[in-house]
């Protein structure tokens, strides 16, 4: 614990050093100062930097067959018990495969164990980089690091699932010498972009993402990595399975090297950090990640990153996902589809705040506090309602050079849907707001009613937003949460899934999970009922197509973590 309080310290000096006194600050706010008398004061351990910090790290870490030995004899119970509950023994076994699959591949090293959950968003989807809140748990599907320091800069890497290869690299080698101030800067340079798709789909990447950028924002040489990973969330399933290997991958790195973060700092790093792989959504699984609590559901805002409220989740309820085994892999073409409906949301707010400039909308979700809602409508109204590529360039044309940025993310599209995107997103705003006040006033189903809304917009082939439609909006003065917009990243298969769901008994609501395009649903269901739900999922979906049963309840558990 010690060391862990110490590790946030700052030495932003001229010797790059870290002070006594702000030490014995740290420990004092803590609550966990004490007095003890020094009867060898030559055995004391002292350091002054950041590196000799890292030496004397090493000296209160475990071996991994020490780790071993621990959870064995019942050391690390509470921990897994915490963490797993009724699955505590299954991952005890898990974890001590983990460590002796490390001690194969690398030797019985000195080692800490991150943690970071998958997550699954109840409400705000597609919305966190417009600056939306999303509310959130974590789950108790995980990805687990094993990782030791190295003397070099290399990162070496191993599964213990054989689909994904061992991999190495050279941190100051994959940087390259040229600097960049931008990190969009660095990842638009020619080398970067042909090593990345010479690699393209590569699990490395998502390792990468995390130790180059912490590396990119830090000037002292980062340590090398020996790591081992074992992951239970489904892969491209819209559970963040790549998010969680950045957040894992972002604490042994902070851990092993003593870098001073706070939590948004951690976030911003993390989120930045995975549009190495060419992807270029926000911080919102990650934070989801990182500030998850066990039987919580958790409200976090975005641009700048707050952690909001908590709410429980009432044990008359529960959560299943279903994995619709059809997998959006964002190296293999959905990315572009990803990308452009960003591209959609900053084209539509540009010519927004061009042509409401007394509202001063700063980010995209200050459309969504508009009121009278009929407002929205007009708003909504003054844009297109589609574009090209080309009528983007001929209507903003003071955008130019950013309009030239966004292009390079993604195939052009035969046209951009902005009014779809942006009814989506500006709904969305506000109903990830209001989820917090269902919860907590047990509106359970209000809440699978917002659901389901939610899906609707991201149903296949959703409804055009013409001008009599948004018309007819504004004369009712219609509630905005209550619209759905198009956003169109579901598939016919997954809005099947869905609709089976909500036409079954006990369910309040489903949705797709992620960022779409494959993946899972999830749905809110009367606890009392979850069994007999996942019957009918079984029956009608997963043997209908053929599919291994995949529908679980899942629990909210912790954020990540590291272990020493």
């Amino acid at each position: 614990r010690a060391v862990e309080i110490i590790e946030t310290l700052g030495s932003n000096n001229a010797q790059g050093e870290i002070y006594l006194t702000d030490a014995l600050e740290k420990f004092a706010m803590a609550n966990e100062a004490a007095i003890y008398e020094v009867t060898a004061a030559e055995d004391m351990l002292t350091y002054s930097t950041k590196p000799e910090l890292r030496e004397i790290s090493q000296y209160f870490m475990r071996t991994a067959s020490q780790f071993v030995q621990d959870i064995q004899d019942g050391k690390c119970d509470e921990k897994f018990v915490a963490l797993y509950r009724e699955q505590a023994d299954e991952q005890k076994t898990r974890y001590m495969q983990l460590l002796e699959f490390f001690v194969e591949k690398y030797g019985d090293k000195k080692v800490i164990i991150t943690r970071s959950p998958g997550r699954v968003n109840l409400m705000g989807r597609h919305i966190d980089h417009r600056g939306g809140g999303i509310n959130v748990m974590a789950t108790d599907k995980d990805i687990v690091f094993v990782s030791a320091m190295r003397d070099d800069d290399e990162i070496r890497i191993a599964n213990v699932d054989e689909n994904f290869p061992d991999k190495c690299f050279s941190i100051g080698k994959t940087l390259g010498e040229k600097r960049y101030e931008k990190w969009l800067d660095y990842l638009a340079d020619e080398r970067v972009v042909k090593e990345l798709a010479d690699s393209n789909g590569c699990w490395s990447n998502y390792i990468k993402s995390a130790v180059i950028k912490a590396q990119f924002e830090t000037e002292t040489p980062l340590c090398g990595m020996d790591m081992a990973a074992s992951g239970t969330i489904p892969v491209a399933a819209g559970l963040s399975s790549s998010s969680s290997i950045v957040v894992a991958v972002m604490e042994a790195v902070v851990a092993l090297n003593g870098l001073n973060l706070s939590d948004k700092e951690f976030i911003n790093l993390c989120g930045e950090g995975e549009w190495f792989v060419g992807s270029r959504g926000g911080a919102g699984d990650h934070a989801a990640m990182k500030c998850g609590k066990a039987n919580r559901i958790v409200h976090l805002g975005f641009k700048p990153f707050t952690l909001g409220e908590s709410a429980a989740f009432s044990d008359r309820y529960a959560v299943i996902v279903a994995n619709s085994m059809l997998k959006a892999k964002k190296s293999e073409g959905s990315k572009d589809k990803f990308n452009a409906k960003v591209a959609a949301y900053e084209f539509a707010f540009m010519l927004i705040k061009r042509l409401f400039p007394d509202y001063g909308f700063v980010e995209f979700r200050d459309i969504a506090k508009v009121r009278p809602y009929s407002e929205i409508y007009r708003i909504l109204k003054a844009i297109p309602e589609t574009v090209t590529r080309g009528a983007v360039l001929a209507l903003l044309p003071e955008y130019k050079e950013r309009l030239k940025q966004i292009f390079a993310t993604h195939i052009a599209p035969d046209v951009y849907d902005l009014r779809g995107v942006a009814l989506y997103g500006i709904s969305e705003c506000v109903r990830a707001e209001r989820c917090m006040q269902l919860l907590n006033e047990g509106r359970y189903a209000d809440l699978g009613e917002m659901m389901k809304i939610s899906h609707n917009g991201d149903r296949v082939g959703g409804a055009k937003i013409t001008d009599e439609l948004l018309d007819a909006l504004a004369e009712q003065n219609a509630d905005v949460a209550l619209q759905c917009g198009t956003y169109d990243c579901s598939t016919p298969q997954i809005d099947y899934l869905c609709d089976v769901l909500n036409a079954t008994d006990g369910v309040l609501g489903s949705e797709i999970v992620g960022a779409g395009l494959g993946g899972c649903v999830v749905a809110l269901v009367e606890k009392a009922k979850a069994n007999a739900v996942i019957d009918v999922i079984n029956e009608k979906y997963y043997n209908r197509y053929g599919y291994e049963h995949g529908a679980h309840v899942y629990s909210a558990s912790h954020g990540s973590f590291v272990w020493f």
